[in-house]
């Protein structure tokens, strides 16, 4: 029970900071989108890739208002010292981008199964806002419980790439998967 309220304040402090560190436009509060992009963004800079030579920082997103509330929110600023680039992925798109990190809307059209089915087996950060996420093949869910925002991350799935994610978040994350279960 301490461990969760500890939990719930530290990803309440974390989702806060982070609001307070975008730039905002005449008195605009942060829409559902913004915050989440917000995660996205702070989860990505605790993560480390095993190949992070490569410039830029390509982030993928699905859906059209999550791409326009990224590149205005997050392109440019950096990840690991590389720029971030975003990039919107169609559900019509017959080539898929080397992404360094997805993050795939709830409101999209795109096929979520068949995007982690694409990344399969690659070095790809995968983040998404749908129910069971984490649990159903991708790494990091972001879940909402009681107008609170959660995190799902999935150990099996991101150790499985090569992707090593900060002890700091897998401390304020609820871990799913067999390997989590050793933890």
């Amino acid at each position: 029970m301490l461990r969760r309220r500890i939990n719930n304040l530290m990803i309440g402090l974390l989702a806060s900071s982070l609001l307070l560190a975008w730039p905002t436009q005449a008195q605009q509060t942060a829409n559902e989108d913004d915050v989440k992009l917000a995660l996205v963004y702070k989860i990505a800079r605790f993560v480390s890739w095993p190949d992070t030579d490569v410039d830029p920082f390509l982030l993928c997103v699905t859906g059209k208002s999550t791409y326009a509330a990224a590149n205005a929110r997050l392109a440019g600023r950096l990840i690991r010292e590389r720029a971030i680039r975003i990039e919107r992925i169609r559900a019509d798109d017959l080539h898929r981008p080397a992404c360094d990190a997805l993050y795939l809307s709830r409101e999209s059209v795109v096929d979520t199964n068949s995007l982690l089915q694409d990344y399969n087996g690659k070095p790809v950060l995968t983040v998404s806002d749908t129910s069971d996420f984490a649990t159903r093949g991708g790494m990091v869910g972001l879940t909402l419980r009681n107008k609170r925002v959660g995190i799902q991350i999935n150990v099996d799935n991101y150790e499985r790439v090569g992707l090593t994610i900060n002890s700091q978040l897998l401390q304020l994350a609820d871990l799913v998967g067999e390997r989590s279960a050793k933890r």
